[in-house]
């Protein structure tokens, strides 16, 4: 099952994390907190089993689809923070400012990951449950 997949993963981090977005100072104060957390996450104290789950936290159930908070919020501060060092080197690339496959993709990104699950279930459907 899922209980805190990707998708939650992106949808709640990208809320908590833009609220700090437009202070690029606090990114490195921000993360140091991340990893002071994720690094003493055993000794969290236990505050609702959603939360729990949420956060990575006192975890009682077994997941396919797994992203926690705590864990996987400081990759995300990283790449915000390498996106800003690497930004004025990334405008000077001609190909990364012209349209292309790559910006189709990352346009339609949700399209196909939602296609990529049809898939799989079509897949399965017609190839492991036909009688033999």
């Amino acid at each position: 099952y899922v209980r805190f997949g990707v998708l939650h993963f992106i949808g709640i981090s990208t809320f908590i994390l833009s609220i700090i977005a437009p202070y690029k100072s606090l990114y490195p104060f921000v993360l140091l907190f991340c990893l002071y957390l994720k690094n003493n996450i055993h000794q969290l104290p236990h505050i609702n089993s959603i939360i729990d789950t949420m956060l990575g936290t006192n975890i009682t159930y077994n997941m396919l689809d797994y992203f926690p908070l705590i864990t996987n919020m400081p990759m995300v501060i990283m790449g915000m923070m390498a996106s800003n060092i690497n930004m004025d080197i990334l405008k000077n690339i001609e190909f990364l400012n012209q349209k292309n496959i790559l910006t189709d993709i990352g346009n339609n990104t949700l399209n196909l990951y939602t296609l990529h699950v049809i898939g799989l279930i079509l897949f399965y459907v017609n190839f492991f449950t036909k009688k033999i």
